[in-house]
């Protein structure tokens, strides 16, 4: 008998928000002003024996000053696997849980910096708050043990 199979239902939960910001100002025009919120990406319970993805979701705010061009990019967070694969880490720090931050609600464009076949969100400044939706997906089939799993990924913002 496989262990996995006897420990039914248990929570995977982020230790603390995924998504922290960091604005990189660019050498832009003086007209150019951005301000940007981010909501933070929390999964809900995870089922290491069932099947089924768990997906969540966040919205990032960005207001520039009309006009003002920028670009959205995220790093591959503090435990990354190959490429661009993210990986959520137990606390006591011995086991890794895949996930990843997507584009699109299929979760088919993998969010990042524009590098390893990554997607960066492109916005046009109008005075006025613009929302950008990440998806987070955790892929079934993951047999981890119970504990409480967290990463931190960092946005930049380039204007």
């Amino acid at each position: 008998m496989r262990p996995w199979l006897t420990w039914g239902r248990w929570s995977v939960k982020w230790i603390s928000g995924i998504l922290s910001i960091i604005m990189l100002a660019l050498a832009g025009p003086a007209w150019c002003d951005c301000s940007v919120t981010v909501t933070q990406a929390i999964f809900g319970n995870y089922d290491a024996i069932g099947y089924a993805s768990l997906d969540t979701v966040a919205d990032i705010s960005v207001s520039c000053s009309s006009g003002a061009p920028y670009t959205i990019k995220s790093d591959p967070g503090q435990h990354v696997g190959a490429g661009f694969q993210r990986r959520m880490l137990s606390s006591d720090g011995g086991t890794t849980l895949n996930y990843n931050l997507f584009r699109d609600p299929a979760c088919t464009e993998v969010w990042g910096d524009g590098t390893a076949s990554t997607s960066v969100f492109f916005g046009t400044g109008t005075g006025g708050p613009l929302q950008h939706r990440v998806y987070g997906r955790i892929p079934g089939s993951q047999r981890v043990k119970a504990d409480n799993y967290g990463d931190s990924v960092v946005v930049t913002v380039e204007w």
